[in-house]
């Protein structure tokens, strides 16, 4: 796949604080990407619009009415981006270099459904691997104590999964479209397990990539 054939869905809720780092983090990587990037914004209350629309003024922006909830934000967006993948970033995700050529050009199925890579909290400036339950599995499970333990390990594949933690994924659009997207019955919590689960039902594959952090 080439390297520019996606785009970056972010949806904000009173996100001043996170969004504006994450698009820097964007522009950081590959300033073309914000050309691609539509953020759908729940009816912030705070400066969120504002500052998307000042700072970045290339990046696309719509703007809901109301709350309608993550999964129907996530839906709404994806019918308006036009290439077959898309990179779905929660506003307070911080990028390294060559984060979207690394995701992209990793070997994937025609099946593909998404990719995610390790993703890690920052707290107290101390970085802890995020859990997912992915790691239940034995592949990933090594993964995990590697992380934990700081040892040494060699695994730079993707790993076949069955869920993964939104936030932070790179997804087919044609895939996500086929099972219906995000069950929008779910306001928030709830629709990662339900997505994952229609992607095996329908035969689409998951991955995790600990190559990429």
């Amino acid at each position: 796949m080439e390297t520019n054939d996606f785009s970056v869905l972010i949806i904000t809720y009173n996100s001043e604080n996170y969004v504006i780092d994450l698009l820097g983090d964007i522009q950081n990587v590959d300033e073309d990407v914000l050309n691609r990037t539509l953020v759908v914004d729940n009816a912030s209350s705070d400066e969120t619009v504002k500052f998307v629309c000042s700072k970045y003024p290339q990046v696309k922006i719509l703007q809901n009415d109301v709350n309608v909830g993550y999964g129907s934000a996530v839906n709404q967006g994806v019918g308006e981006i036009g290439f077959e993948l898309f990179f779905l970033l929660n506003p307070d995700m911080r990028l390294p270099d060559r984060f979207f050529a690394e995701m992209v050009s990793a070997a994937l199925p025609e099946n593909f459904g998404a990719i995610g890579p390790l993703q890690f909290k920052l707290k107290g400036g101390r970085k802890t691997l995020n859990f997912c339950w992915s790691f239940w599995r034995v592949e990933c499970f090594k993964v995990f104590l590697a992380h934990k333990f700081r040892l040494k390990r060699n695994c730079k594949s993707p790993i076949p999964v069955t869920y993964l933690n939104a936030g932070c994924l790179l997804v087919s659009k044609p895939a996500f479209l086929q099972v219906g997207g995000f069950n929008e019955r779910n306001f928030l919590y709830g629709e990662e397990p339900d997505l994952f689960l229609k992607f095996k039902l329908y035969g689409f594959k998951s991955f995790l990539h600990p190559g990429i952090e």
